[in-house]
């Protein structure tokens, strides 16, 4: 659980890297947007689990190191860069590294979850 908007680029990379489906997906409202690399927009815990569930499908791990985060309220708009490491369809390391923009919003029970995360609209 996600008490402080700056922590959550340490939780999103413990769970990742442990391949936790469940606890990743609980980082989002119900209703929150994905936006993948290709630009698609995926709306709702369903969608984005399967979107999640994609990524984790080869086991990469990622290392994730907060930007900023600037904190208005109950909302927190959120710069993060990412280094996703992997294989390739050869089975050869690969790397790829960007940067992330999100808005969390801060629930009734305190929880800070993604509203919208754009993993790749940091640049």
């Amino acid at each position: 659980m996600v008490r402080n908007p700056q922590d959550m680029p340490a939780t999103f990379e413990r769970l990742f890297n442990a391949g936790d489906l469940d606890g990743l997906n609980a980082l989002y409202e119900k209703d929150a947007l994905f936006a993948d690399g290709d630009g698609n927009e995926h709306r709702g815990l369903a969608a984005i689990r399967g979107v999640l569930a994609g990524f984790l499908a080869g086991r990469p791990s990622i290392r994730l190191r907060g930007v900023y985060t600037r904190v208005a309220g109950d909302l927190a708009l959120a710069r993060v860069a990412w280094t996703l490491a992997g294989k390739d369809a050869a089975g050869k390391p690969t790397e790829v590294a960007g940067a992330s923009s999100e808005l969390l919003r801060r629930q009734a029970d305190g929880r800070w979850l993604f509203a919208i995360d754009l993993p790749f609209g940091g640049a």
